[in-house]
């Protein structure tokens, strides 16, 4: 049985060192990069020109707006002011949005007349993988593409550039707890996240950050995210053993790293109950109670007074 506890030991301590190996490699990866990828850009709707009248009535005219989305996703930006009774409208508004840097989304522009029951759709546009410049776009009937038509007339323009993000500098998070962290980083624009690396031991900085990336005093973009990296013991409930066998009581705590600690107890009110003999009568800790691997743990068993005539079970 012990050659069998040794086996499950070293079995948990490979997975254990595989586990910080992948994390460290992951956090290689994770680097600084990651906390700088996202840009701010700032996205324009200056004007439309010739469009489509769908008010009803004969000197009645449209009243658009825009709306922008991002693609994919569908996010929507900003909505524009409605600008009443024109087929020429100037809006002039810009919005602002933030997007991974290597993978730059498409926006989509719809123009919508609004009504008093029913919004009306007047034509969209969009600007494909967005980049800064000045876009003059011809509007379709629905989403661009080989079989959308156009329309016969309608122009939308818009501009699209990249604001410089504002610098912050990372504090330093070594030794605080996850609640002392979050409150350190509180309204100063980061988006912290947490990785537990499990240990089959306490450790010292148990419940304590140790790792921070970035690094305290690294310059980066407001909005950036940070990764911590704390230790926790890894936990199991504590099963009931009580009314087993010794045998049996082992058996079920094999995911212990130390055997428990038994303790015969021969006292006259056990003696009376044969039935309780060699088996488990007490246990610490109670079950239920959630242990670390490491954890001491003591087995009552009854045995009978010395020299009592019994029959052995089988152990």
């Amino acid at each position: 049985m012990n050659g069998q506890l040794r086996e499950k030991n070293s079995i948990h301590c490979f997975l254990l060192t595989a586990i910080v190996a992948f994390l460290c490699l992951y956090m290689g990866s994770f680097a600084y990069a990651d906390a700088t990828a996202k840009e701010v850009w700032e996205v324009r709707v200056a004007k439309a020109e010739q469009l489509e009248n769908r008010d009803w009535g004969v000197r009645r005219v449209s009243d658009p707006y825009v709306v922008v989305h991002k693609w994919p996703g569908n996010t929507i930006i900003g909505t524009t002011r409605v600008v009443k009774d024109s087929l020429n409208p100037v809006w002039d508004q810009s919005f602002t949005y933030v997007y991974d840097a290597s993978f730059p989304p498409s926006l989509n522009f719809k123009i919508w007349d609004e009504d008093p029951l029913k919004k009306t759709f007047l034509g969209m546009a969009r600007v494909i993988e967005a980049r800064e410049g000045i876009y003059r776009l011809q509007l379709f009937r629905c989403y661009v593409g080989p079989r959308c038509p156009r329309l016969k007339s309608g122009f939308l323009t818009v501009s699209i550039r990249r604001l410089e993000a504002e610098k912050v500098h990372v504090p330093s998070l070594i030794g605080l707890t996850k609640t002392e962290a979050w409150k350190a980083l509180r309204g100063k624009g980061f988006r912290a996240s947490r990785q537990i690396v499990y240990t089959q031991t306490m450790t010292p900085d148990e419940g304590k950050i140790y790792a921070q990336n970035p690094t305290a005093g690294a310059l980066v973009d407001k909005g950036a995210s940070l990764m911590v990296l704390m230790h926790e013991a890894q936990r199991r409930v504590m099963p009931r053993v009580t009314s087993m066998s010794e045998k049996q009581a082992r058996n079920k705590l094999q995911f212990l790293l130390k055997p428990p600690r038994i303790q015969y107890n021969h006292s006259l009110a056990q003696i009376r109950d044969p039935d309780k003999w060699y088996r488990v009568t007490k246990q610490g800790p109670r079950p239920g109670t959630r242990v670390t691997l490491d954890a001491p743990v003591t087995l009552i068993v009854a045995v009978p007074a010395p020299g009592t005539p019994v029959e052995m079970p089988d152990l």
